[in-house]
């Protein structure tokens, strides 16, 4: 499909095709922003994890979303609300005690719930209960508002300004937040949704009460987040850290409060464009409507916000979605590995796509059991099909949550690679099939030459994929295809027909290195690298389309956006 690339660009930096007026948001190379997500959590066997969340405001306290999904399907594990001080600091771990996913924290800042200590994640959104299929995932880390000191934003610095409640609530006082009854007292009457018995729990109620229901002890937030998890395997002293990937804005971009209660109320949505306002989690959508089926599952007070949730007051949450997936579009992934058995070398490759679970449908299956009808999930007791939206970077989903994408290139540090890609072999995967290279659920783990089973530096068990091959490199590096396959370019909409099928991820690579000649038992090194993009990047240009003579000599303006291209 040809395109004028000038047209499309301008089309997108105006947010015609996205369906939002503003288009300012970007990853922060620096960490900090409205938005965190920390690719990869694990508590599989020995490991467990310890996180940071750290405000950089020194005058603001922040309200703060913290959820935890589940590696496959993204499921809701964890969820909670930190209300931090200026200048403050989170932190938390979690790992499997006498078989159960538990948080441990000491910290002082205010949470609701107001005990985290001990608080187990949950299992109520996974059908069987299973706690298993939560020992791996992802976290999203939302700022839902500014706490500023005085009422209304007032300065600070003059006494004759009101004091905020809610701040002098959360503040440290000697090291220790008083935080008490006055928080949840407050935040009840400064909701987003409207409480039962006052005003509809629907949609439109939300909206029109958006305005006068915030409260005057909270502004939209500003960029001033930054987090890192450190996934630990305590029986085999290895270690890798991560920073979080940050999203961030300006207050174009986070316009108003998003505060919803931590409660566990529930309201439905009068229909999927009801819903649109709020989410584009199709988990949630009421009506079978072709290509956006939702599920109508209740949502709850909780579930909100989430990655698509709009800041706008009555923002598309597709739009959302589409525009945080394009800022994460990655179509070729560079990276090195180490392999090497004389040093018991081990690498893995996380690639999280923490939007993902916006662009599933749900398509209620009546009979399962009729021949060749296949479903994915049991959601309530109700059999559903789940697919990819079509037109996006998903259409091709299968029915084990896998997207195709192309094939890997490795090298060894001396310049030799493949002839073919047929050399790899894929595991695990049928035998006598042609490789084929898949991505499983949001978080997937690639290993390389491992083997089938737990992955060799993380001990991943989800998602995980090994990609062997037979020449005997022992160290290198390998370039990842990260590019959606089986789409065909005619069926892609809006803004996928410009910016392609590569996925939106984000990840890191883990090499873990064992020195037998440190002490008695020896001891493991773990290493973290960062993944470096690669080739095409948010824009992909078709081959004798998008090539407008000299659009990016200019790095500047609506131009710098065809600079992704190869001219």
């Amino acid at each position: 499909m040809k395109k004028n690339l000038l047209a499309a660009s301008l089309a997108l930096a105006l947010g015609s095709m996205s369906g939002v007026a503003s288009a300012a948001l970007e990853v922060n190379t620096n960490g900090v922003g409205q938005i965190n997500v920390l690719p990869y959590y694990s508590v599989q066997d020995s490991y467990n994890t310890l996180m940071t969340i750290t405000n950089t405001d020194e005058v603001n306290g922040k309200v703060v979303k913290v959820r935890f999904r589940a590696a496959e399907w993204s499921d809701d594990a964890l969820d909670f609300q930190i209300f931090l001080s200026p200048a403050d600091v989170w932190t938390g771990a979690f790992g499997i005690v006498d078989g159960k996913l538990v948080l441990k924290t000491s910290d002082k800042s205010c949470t609701l719930p107001a005990a985290l200590d001990g608080q187990e994640f949950t299992t109520i959104r996974v059908e069987g209960g299973n706690v298993d299929s939560l020992k791996e995932g992802y976290v999203e880390i939302i700022t839902m508002a500014d706490i500023p000191p005085k009422l209304n934003g007032a300065d600070p610095t003059d006494a004759g300004n009101t004091a905020n409640p809610l701040f002098t609530a959360v503040k440290h006082v000697n090291g220790i937040a008083p935080c008490g009854a006055t928080v949840a007292g407050l935040v009840e009457n400064s909701t987003r949704i409207a409480r039962p018995g006052t005003v509809a729990d629907d949609a439109t109620a939300v909206v029109a009460a958006a305005a006068n229901a915030q409260g005057s002890w909270m502004l939209p937030p500003s960029s001033s987040l930054t987090s890192s998890a450190t996934v630990i395997a305590v029986n085999d002293s290895k270690a890798f850290t991560v920073p979080g990937t940050a999203i961030t804005g300006l207050l174009a971009d986070f316009p108003q409060v998003q505060y919803f209660r931590q409660s566990n109320t529930s309201f439905t949505f009068a229909n999927n464009a009801a819903a649109d306002l709020l989410t584009a989690d199709r988990l949630f959508w009421p009506q079978q409507t072709a290509d956006q089926e939702g599920a109508a599952y209740p949502v709850y007070q909780f579930d909100l916000p989430d990655l698509s949730t709009p800041f706008a007051p009555a923002g598309s949450a597709v739009a959302r979605r589409n525009l945080i997936a394009q800022l994460l579009q990655k179509s070729t992934l560079a990276t090195d590995y180490v392999i090497a058995p004389s040093i018991q070398a081990s690498t893995d490759i996380v690639l999280s796509q923490p939007v993902r679970r916006y662009f599933y449908t749900y398509t209620e299956v009546a009979d399962p059991a009729v021949a060749g009808v296949d479903y994915n999930r049991t959601i309530r007791g109700e059999k559903f099909d789940v697919a990819g939206e079509v037109g996006t970077p998903y259409h091709a989903l299968t029915i084990g949550n896998k997207v195709e994408v192309g094939a890997p290139t490795f090298w060894d540090r001396e310049e030799q690679t493949f002839v073919s890609a047929d050399d790899i072999v894929v595991s695990p995967q049928e035998p006598g099939e042609a490789a084929k290279y898949f991505l499983e659920g949001e978080v997937s783990v690639v290993s390389i030459k491992n083997g089938e089973g737990a992955t060799g530096a993380l001990g991943a068990s989800l998602t995980n994929v090994d990609w062997s091959f037979a020449q005997s490199y022992t160290s290198g590096w390998a370039k990842l295809n990260t590019v959606a396959q089986g789409i065909d370019p005619a069926d892609l909409v809006a803004p996928y027909d410009v910016a392609g099928t590569a996925l939106p991820l984000i990840g890191f690579t883990a090499i873990n290195i064992f020195n037998a000649g440190a002490g008695a038992a020896g001891t493991n090194y773990g290493q973290v690298l960062p993944l470096r993009v690669s080739g095409l990047s948010r824009i992909q240009c078709e081959s004798g389309g998008l090539r407008p003579a000299g659009a990016c000599k200019d790095k500047g303006g609506l131009a710098r956006l065809c600079c992704f291209c190869r001219l």
